[in-house]
């Protein structure tokens, strides 16, 4: 009985311990139960901010794309406007081009013969004075104005505005090779021309040197060129003023007398002694240039009218040129005296145009 009792206490005392350990277990798994409900809880929670965050998202990236494709549209508009400007800017370049090109003259006027006409009457005291310290001059130019003249083309000039007017408003049929062909009269329009006047005014008291050594010093060079242009056997005289250009190695030569500059230029080549050396220097007569009065003209030659579409023929040019000339010399053709032409058969030439008292002749 003894050994029952014990053996009944252990089993007593194990089911004790067995539900112990169930109250334990069944404590841990209401406590995993929190924890995986927490977990859950979490775990939605997270969900829902990454569905929420891929929702911003895709808010965001169609947002952008938005933009971007405002920005792509803006982008287009603003290259077609480039482009509209650029290729107004072109234009603009083009018309300056022309114009520029139509305004465009050469700087370096031609040599021309100059005949003096008249000399006045002064006195000995005003040649001495300052009146005739320089000599002025005045030239009016009218430059030229070119005129492209292509192949079975023909200009011509007639002596009165009338006839040319009057072969303007007429059908010409020229007999050529045996046959009786068309040709169109039109008047020549002409790009610009210019008007100027320039005023030359050569001193008679100053020259320019030039081709001066350039191992001088400048305080010392002005004193020098004082020394040695004041040498009157070699047509100088005494020096009112020098003012010397190191860079250009160049000096203007004032003189107190009218005349010792005339002498000094006529001989071009002059002796110069800075030291014991002796080299030579270049003199020129200082002269002042100046335009005025420049002028732009264009128009409509009212003498001269242009033959177009004359076609090909067996005779040369001169013989052409003389039938054309013949048919529109006869009144009963329209025309008159024919101051001059040029016929063209082929290739092309410039002609060139000149002012003559508001009308316009082929020169």
């Amino acid at each position: 009985m003894d050994e029952l009792k014990k053996e009944l206490e252990h089993w007593q005392e194990q089911c004790r311990k067995a539900d112990n350990e169930k109250t334990e277990l069944l404590l841990r798994k209401l406590d995993a139960d929190d924890f995986k409900k927490k977990a859950l809880e979490e775990v939605t929670k997270l969900m829902s901010k990454d569905e929420e965050k891929d929702s911003e998202n895709h808010r965001q990236k169609e947002c952008w794309q938005r933009e971007k494709d405002e920005l792509n549209r803006k982008n287009a508009e603003l290259k077609r406007e480039i482009q509209k400007l650029g290729d107004k800017l072109e234009k603009e370049y083009s018309d300056y081009a022309e114009i520029s090109q139509e305004l465009k003259f050469e700087k370096e006027l031609p040599e021309k013969r100059v005949k003096f006409t008249k000399l006045e009457n002064v006195e000995e005291e005003d040649i001495e004075s300052d009146m005739f310290s320089k000599m002025d001059c005045q030239f009016l130019v009218a430059a030229k104005i070119p005129f492209r003249l292509q192949g079975g083309e023909a200009l011509l000039t007639f002596e009165e505005e009338e006839v040319a007017q009057n072969i303007l408003k007429q059908r010409h049929l020229l007999n050529m090779d045996h046959n009786r062909v068309e040709v169109k009269a039109d008047p020549v329009a002409l790009n610009a021309g210019l008007k100027f006047e320039v005023n030359v005014k050569i001193s008679k008291k100053k020259i320019i040197v030039s081709h001066l050594p350039d191992d001088i010093p400048e305080e010392s060079m002005r004193d020098k060129l004082e020394l040695n242009f004041y040498k009157s056997r070699l047509g100088g005289g005494e020096v009112e003023d020098v003012k010397y250009d190191k860079q250009s190695r160049t000096a203007v030569i004032t003189f107190l007398e009218a005349g010792a500059a005339d002498r000094v230029a006529k001989r071009k080549v002059y002796p110069f002694v800075p030291n014991t050396s002796c080299s030579e220097v270049f003199v020129t007569p200082y002269i002042e240039r100046s335009l005025h009065k420049l002028q732009t003209y264009s128009g409509i030659s009212r003498r001269t009218i242009l033959l177009r579409e004359i076609p090909a023929a067996k005779e040369d040019e001169e013989n052409i040129q003389d039938m054309i000339e013949i048919h529109f010399q006869k009144p009963s053709n329209g025309g008159g005296e024919v101051e001059s032409i040029k016929y063209l058969s082929k290739g092309s030439k410039v002609a060139y145009f000149e002012d003559d008292e508001m009308s316009l002749n082929i020169v």
